[in-house]
């Protein structure tokens, strides 16, 4: 229940970003997986991830908003069991 993972990404400016995540999720019964995700220790939301088995890769995006410079992303354990393979960051529009 206490489990995360976290990145640290680099934004050239303040702003929205798209978060692309890299999951897979063969949680039992087919059910839904899901992390908390915060930035810069504020909660930013709930990533779903749909069930479609081990090793079927897949990616879930999120919009956040970083601040110029240096950002911490922190994936907690949510519902499920969703892993996370890799995390893509790009500019974004609200």
């Amino acid at each position: 229940p206490d489990s995360y993972v976290e990145f640290k990404a680099t934004a050239s400016k303040a702003g929205n970003h798209i978060l692309a995540v890299r999951f897979g999720n063969g949680t039992n019964d087919r059910q839904m997986a899901s992390h908390h995700v915060s930035v810069n220790g504020k909660a930013a939301g709930e990533l779903f991830y749909p069930n479609s088995g081990w090793d079927n890769w897949s990616n879930a995006f999120m919009l956040v908003e970083l601040q110029k410079g240096k950002n911490s992303i922190r994936f907690s354990k949510g519902a499920g069991f969703g892993e996370i393979d890799c995390l893509d960051v790009f500019p974004g529009e609200k």
